[in-house]
């Protein structure tokens, strides 16, 4: 039976961390955070210009504070994603 596990998405740059202080709680099913992590990058290109991404990342850690995957902002553009599965 699959557990559920909290993630959290912050965004940092070298300026600071705009910290996910809720995180979501997922199932642990294979797949699920890179769905997750889809619909957060659909999101980030319908709302940041390409300046406004610049030398920012896109942090997921889990409940314990580790990081679960990290993926700039500045390397994608409109036409990419930040997972390069599609």
């Amino acid at each position: 039976m699959p557990t559920s596990a909290k993630y959290f998405f912050h965004l940092a740059s070298d300026r600071g961390v705009i910290p996910d202080e809720e995180g979501v709680s997922l199932w642990t099913d294979e797949g699920i955070l890179v769905h997750i992590v889809q619909t957060v990058d659909e999101v980030l290109k319908r709302t940041l210009t390409l300046e406004e991404r610049q030398g920012w990342q896109l942090e997921v850690t889990d409940d314990a504070g580790r990081r679960v995957m990290s993926n700039s902002l500045t390397d994608f553009d409109a036409k990419r994603s930040l997972l390069p599965l599609h």
